[in-house]
Order: C-alpha cells, then sequence, then structure tokens
C-alpha cells in the first residue's frame, strides 16, 4: 500500500547534526564520527546532517517542505563540542563559534516533539552535556537522554556512539524495534572494557581547571531514563 510504504519511509532510528565551528575551537573528526554512525545503522535508518545550523538543520527535516516528505526519527543525535557551563557549540555563517542555551535547545526541542511525537531519545555526545542532558530530562521526563557527565575525547565519544547504534542497527535488520537502553547497555559494556571511567580535567590546588587533562582516564557516560520506567 502506498500510503504505509510512505510512513514507513519517514521512519527513521537517527536524526544526528554533527557540528564543531571552524574558528576558534580544537576540530573534531566529525567526517570519522558520521562514518561511524553510518556504518552502524542501516541505510533508510538515519539521516546525517554536517555542519549543521541551530536550529534550521534540526527543524527542517522533521518538518518536511515542498520536496521533502518530514522524517520521524527515534533519536536525535548531537555531536559536537560542549561548554563547560553546559551549552551547546553551534557555528554562525561565517563559521564563528556562538554558543546555544539550554534554554533555546528546549524550547526548541518542544517544537521538535510537537512535530514529531515519535522521538524517544536525546543523544548528546559532546563534552560536560549532563546540564543540557539533566535540564531537557526535567522538560521532558517521557525520554531517554545519553549524555556525558565530563570531559571525553573524541575517539571514546565516537566509540560509545558506534557501539550504542550498531545495536539498534542489528536489531532493526532482525526486523525489532530495539530498546535504548539496551543499546546503552551495550555501548557502556564496551566502554568499560576498553577504557578507564573517569574525569579526565584536571585541577589545580584552588579546585579551578588547569586546561590539562588526565590522559589515564576517559570520561564519564550517563543515562537518564523516562520517568516511571522500570
Amino acid at each position: 500500500k502506498p500510503g504505509v510504504a510512505t510512513v514507513k519511509r519517514q521512519q527513521k532510528t537517527l536524526l544526528g547534526l554533527f557540528c564543531c565551528p571552524s574558528k576558534g575551537r580544537q576540530r573534531l573528526d566529525l567526517e570519522r564520527d558520521m562514518r561511524t554512525v553510518l556504518r552502524a545503522l542501516p541505510v533508510g535508518e538515519r539521516e546525517i546532517r554536517a555542519a549543521a545550523q541551530f536550529p534550521t538543520d534540526l527543524l527542517g527535516p522533521l518538518r518536511g517542505d515542498a520536496r521533502n516528505e518530514p522524517i520521524r526519527p527515534r533519536v536525535l543525535h548531537f555531536s559536537g563540542h560542549g561548554t563547560p557551563d553546559g551549552r551547546l557549540l553551534m557555528e554562525d555563517s561565517e563559521g564563528r563559534a556562538f554558543t546555544v542555551s539550554t534554554r533555546e535547545l528546549v524550547c526548541t526541542l518542544e517544537e521538535c516533539l510537537q512535530l514529531q511525537d515519535g522521538i524517544e531519545c536525546i543523544f548528546l555526545n559532546l563534552c560536560s552535556s549532563h546540564h543540557i542532558g539533566e535540564d531537557i530530562h526535567a522538560g521532558f521526563p517521557h525520554l531517554y537522554v545519553v549524555a556525558w557527565r565530563t570531559v571525553v575525547q573524541d575517539r571514546v565519544a565516537q566509540a560509545f556512539a558506534r557501539e550504542f547504534y550498531t545495536y539498534l542497527g542489528v536489531e532493526s535488520s532482525k526486523g525489532n524495534r530495539g530498546s535504548v537502553a539496551e543499546a546503552y547497555a551495550a555501548a557502556e559494556r564496551d566502554f568499560h572494557a576498553k577504557y578507564r571511567e573517569g574525569d579526565p580535567t584536571v585541577y589545580d590546588e584552588a579546585g579551578n581547571r588547569t586546561g590539562k587533562k588526565d590522559s589515564s582516564v576517559h570520561g564519564v557516560p550517563m543515562l537518564l531514563r523516562p520517568v516511571g520506567w522500570s
């Protein structure tokens, strides 16, 4: 039935936005980051937006337009830089960094959920994203939120995402929906098998950040579950 086929085609596991300002910040290997997700999920299960501009490239695919049907993702994925005070770092049309406040992000996510109510999870694959994650979860307690409590190395964040989406991809290839909680558990098991959990940030005696990192530890992932989940 054409109508059923159209709806199924619109359904995705992931809408991912990958952004690292080209000026004034450490470059991230976003090409590898995107390839990680592309390899983990079947072709019909992901929609990738590179060099994302906020909020255009987030709302546009969910809303659709005259040429493109709206997509219906389970997971909204953000990959890039996070700031210590809990903001998402994006870039303007000239490549300059600017921060998106948690309030702005929450308001935009509210619009996202009005457009597509099948969104189940927000994946914040960026440093120190727990502040953002906790505010998102407070506003939308029915969602899963994956985030990092600490600074995390680029390659470690990529590995965590790979295992998370590989689980969902394998389940999708079997015709199963797959559980976000089980996908997180698979990623967490792989993380603990390869890396040491902890905060890489080095502080001085006064408790201030020194700008140095402890390479012996690799970050602290977190999962916020829907309220009432058991």
